[in-house]
């Protein structure tokens, strides 16, 4: 399981608070600069502390805790592999960013993820997460920042790799991302603790809703409904001419008036009849774009009645 969030969200209280429900022991991973265990006092944990963020360090002590016997682990938190101190980044950065020094640092950022799946219990890592954005421009050149939502410091698309991914607000609340447990599939959870480690103690179980048992699922197949006669295919929209840029200008301008631009430009000779305004030239469309007051007046003056 990944809980991604930004700062004060809770993701350590709340990862504790889940590996102390779902197994008997538990070890952290700590890349905060000790802040687990503040919690050390209502929950019993084992603690390894990191101060270099090498994916190796990671994989090492994972290996220890499975060795230990250890039921889960909390990575808190596995953004640091990425981007901290001899993470990733770090390591690729002092190789001069070259095509040759992501081919070693990826392989062992794989291996890093392989050790987690693999792990012979339980492993919640946290993940920090910061504010996406992307900048476009209007047809008039005007800039415009626009925010795309919410990125977890770790390699792309690592959000995928867990059973469940679940991401928390400032207020506490938990929403579930992704989840191969049927019953916690796009839930909110307040303040998540036993309601959340029950359900996935029951999944683990095979007792969760989903699936039913194979004894279970001979089910008769439904008879088919007598065939009908084939619908006939409808016909596609004439083809446009103009580049997407131009007709998503002209779909603004003709907006409400689109009968009567079509009726215009029949008179004018641009297209003909069973076409459509995107028919029209691409250079009568320029002219158009470049006075659109103009023509808007002579389609109106035209075709008003």
């Amino acid at each position: 399981m990944a809980i991604a969030g930004v700062s004060g969200s809770g993701k350590t209280f709340t990862s504790l608070g889940l590996a102390s429900l779902l197994g008997k022991s538990t070890a952290v991973i700590d890349t905060e600069r000790s802040s687990s265990e503040i919690y050390s006092t209502k929950w019993p944990f084992l603690v390894c502390n990191l101060d270099s963020y090498h994916p190796q360090k990671y994989i090492d002590a994972l290996n220890e805790a499975a060795k230990a016997g250890v039921e889960t682990v909390v990575i808190d938190s596995l953004s640091h592999a990425w981007s901290g101190k001899d993470g990733a980044l770090d390591q690729v950065s002092k190789a001069g960013k070259s095509f040759n020094a992501w081919s070693k640092v990826t392989p062992l950022q794989d291996k890093l993820m392989d050790t987690i799946l693999k792990y012979p219990g339980h492993v919640i890592c946290t993940m920090r997460r910061k504010t996406s954005y992307e900048q476009s421009r209007d047809d008039n050149g005007k800039l415009s920042i626009t925010k795309t939502g919410m990125a977890s410091i770790q390699r792309e698309g690592v959000d995928y790799e867990f059973d469940i991914f679940a991401t928390m607000d400032g207020q506490n609340n938990m929403t579930i991302e992704k989840s191969r447990c049927p019953e916690l599939s796009g839930e909110i959870f307040a303040h998540p603790g036993e309601e959340v480690s029950s359900i996935i103690k029951r999944w683990l179980d095979g007792e969760s809703q989903g699936s039913p048992k194979l004894e279970e699922a001979s089910v008769p197949m439904p008879t088919l409904p007598p065939k009908e006669a084939p619908v006939p295919m409808p016909t596609s929209p004439p083809k446009s001419n103009l580049p997407d840029k131009a007709v998503n200008s002209l779909s603004k301008l003709f907006a409400g008036k689109e009968e009567m631009v079509v009726k215009f430009l029949k008179i004018k000779g641009q297209i003909k009849d069973g076409e459509s305004w995107q028919n029209m030239t691409p250079e009568y469309a320029s002219k158009i774009i470049a006075t659109p007051s103009a023509f808007l007046s002579s389609v109106v003056a035209t075709c008003k009645g």
